[in-house]
């Protein structure tokens, strides 16, 4: 439309609606054209891509790689006060080695949908406060704190036979297993052990640090254990698989880690008849609840090793 065109229009236009003529003054000017589109190729140059352009193809970006899940021993030292307090001040230092193993099938061996019967304990850990601290604090001491309660829970759960199974933000799945048909009690100890020496590490070695940093919230983690047979079941896409756990204990040891609050350790009614022998000593008073058993203590400052479950 050319600009006489527009005006005709637009004065008759003013003229229904006002009953008057327009002046020069009250008439719009015409729309800007709109600019020429822009090449296909000026795009694709941009962003560095399209070989068939002759430019620059895109980088390849792999699938991020599965945590590590492979079968291993218990890992040097004794997982005591002082060696923790050692693994401390190299997570600090940001020269960190994580070392976490499991005792199920190698993941590598299971085709996507196979899937193993076995009896397990489960025990979820996550981080209390996590969000409102990586709201309020620098990065770097969120990352320390992160990597220190990965790598912490991780080597203790290895410790005491175990294996780290899933990470996810600040939520850890530790799996104490055996065989279908093997009824020990031996999981539920390991995972009851490796629970409450996981809360000691916390309130003794990782916070003081963090204090030091000008954290002054306390590290809390609350944690839920369950134990019962499931699947483990393999799935995934090539090149990035991982574990699923198909069974009521997974499940209930996930919401019963929702309901503790921090420093706190909820055991299923049915896991705590198995508990380790240390629990019966009257210094330790385990609050019974409806289907659970709710613990709120830690090892006193005495204890500088792991206790046997």
């Amino acid at each position: 439309m050319s600009s006489n065109d527009h005006n005709k229009m637009m004065a008759a236009l003013f003229e229904a609606l006002f009953k008057t003529k327009p002046n020069e003054s009250t008439l719009l000017p015409p729309p800007p054209l709109p600019p020429p589109p822009t090449p296909l190729s000026s795009y694709l140059q941009s962003f560095g891509h399209s070989s068939a352009l002759g430019l620059t193809p895109p980088p390849k970006y792999p699938l991020a790689p599965p945590l590590p899940s492979i079968k291993s021993e218990r890992p040097d030292g004794s997982m005591g006060i002082k060696h923790c307090e050692s693994l401390m001040r190299l997570i600090m230092r940001k020269k960190i080695e994580l070392n976490s193993g499991r005792v199920l099938p190698n993941l590598e061996d299971l085709a996507i949908l196979e899937g193993r019967t076995i009896r397990a304990a489960f025990l979820y850990s996550d981080l209390d406060g996590f969000t409102q601290l990586v709201a309020s604090k620098p990065p770097e001491i969120t990352l320390l704190l992160h990597q220190a309660f990965v790598e912490l829970l991780g080597r203790i759960t290895t410790y005491y036979g175990g294996s780290v199974v899933n990470c996810a933000g600040d939520r850890i799945l530790s799996v104490f297993d055996r065989a279908e048909n093997d009824l020990s009690p031996e999981p539920i100890q390991q995972a009851i052990a490796a629970a409450l020496w996981m809360q000691t590490i916390l309130q003794r070695v990782v916070a003081p640090e963090l204090k030091k940093l000008g954290v002054d919230e306390d590290v809390k983690a609350a944690m839920g254990i369950d134990y019962g047979p499931v699947v483990a079941g393999c799935v995934g896409i090539r090149n990035n698989k991982h574990f699923e756990f198909f069974g009521n204990a997974a499940n209930n040891a996930a919401k019963l880690q929702e309901i503790g609050k921090g420093n706190e350790v909820v055991i299923s009614r049915l896991a705590f008849l198995f508990r380790p022998e240390f629990l019966n000593n009257g210094t330790w008073y385990p609050i019974d609840e409806v289907n659970h058993i709710r613990l709120t203590q830690r090892f006193a400052d005495s204890v500088l090793s792991p206790p046997k479950p």
